[in-house]
């Protein structure tokens, strides 16, 4: 039984992993169209243009905050399911 339970945990263990991995990959095109933004932002003269680069700055932020949640969200689980091992064990 503690076998079993041990190799699910390590199976979850490899999903966070890769998961994580996977969200970094999608996190990085989007860090660096934010710093593009930012950049665009601090150079632009024309209060139109700010506005409209403003508002894609947001929607790149949420989309990293919404990646970074569900990083937490995985290794949440992970820990949930090692807090119930080791309540078996």
């Amino acid at each position: 039984m503690a076998a079993a339970v041990g190799r699910e945990v390590k199976r979850k263990e490899v999903e966070v992993l890769k998961a994580e991995q996977a969200a970094l990959m999608k996190r990085l095109p989007l860090e660096q169209e934010a710093v593009e933004l930012r950049l665009a932002i601090a150079k632009s003269r024309s209060e139109s243009r700010r506005n409209a680069l403003t508002a894609r700055m947001n929607a790149v932020e949420l989309q990293i905050r919404e990646i970074n949640t569900e990083i937490s969200r995985e290794k949440r689980e992970l820990t949930l399911l090692a807090q119930g091992y080791a309540a078996i064990v």
